[in-house]
């Protein structure tokens, strides 16, 4: 005849492991004794090509978390142009369908010499949120890239603040 026991069942659930074991319990439901214990380890789970899945699933969430920024960026834009009046409802998003053939860097490049249209100016900054430059790891070319790019900011950001300025906002 088989003798009934109590016993407690402990488990460890982990990322790559579960883990488990089968106490034996007391009158006074204390552990006195150990029945069984194990545990299983998993392989780490790759692609194909090596990839963990994790970091398949991190990179996916990265380019959503990209791309749902550059919309808010976008869309900020557009609200700073609507509620200060500066363009109609009706172009804030369409700001490349009414012309298909503007050249986006001639717009830039006239902006340097003579005040642009609210529009243009709209199309400029719309892209701009939109397109983001990237820094560079490469050191013997930082020096030179920062001088390039102060530069271009301020040849820049000049007409849009005098632009700005007309119709008072500020950034």
């Amino acid at each position: 005849m088989h003798k009934h026991y109590k016993y407690a069942l402990g488990l460890d659930v982990g990322v790559g492991s579960v883990g488990y074991a089968l106490l034996k319990l007391d009158e006074a439901d204390q552990p006195c004794g150990l029945l069984k214990a194990n545990s299983v380890t998993f392989p780490m789970s790759q692609d194909r090509t090596g990839n963990t899945l994790a970091s398949i699933a991190r990179n996916y969430r990265s380019g959503r978390r990209l791309n749902r920024r550059r919309k808010l960026r976008k869309q900020l834009v557009s609200n700073l142009f609507t509620k200060n009046g500066l363009i109609n409802r009706n172009d804030v998003y369409s700001p490349y369908t009414k012309h298909p053939n503007f050249d986006l860097y001639r717009i830039w490049h006239d902006s340097f010499n003579q005040q642009i249209s609210n529009q243009d100016l709209y199309r400029l900054l719309y892209y701009f949120a939109g397109h983001r430059a990237f820094k560079s790891n490469r050191i013997h070319q930082l020096k030179s890239l920062v001088i390039k790019i102060r530069l271009s900011y301020l040849v820049l950001l000049t007409p849009i603040k005098n632009i700005l300025t007309i119709v008072n906002i500020t950034i």
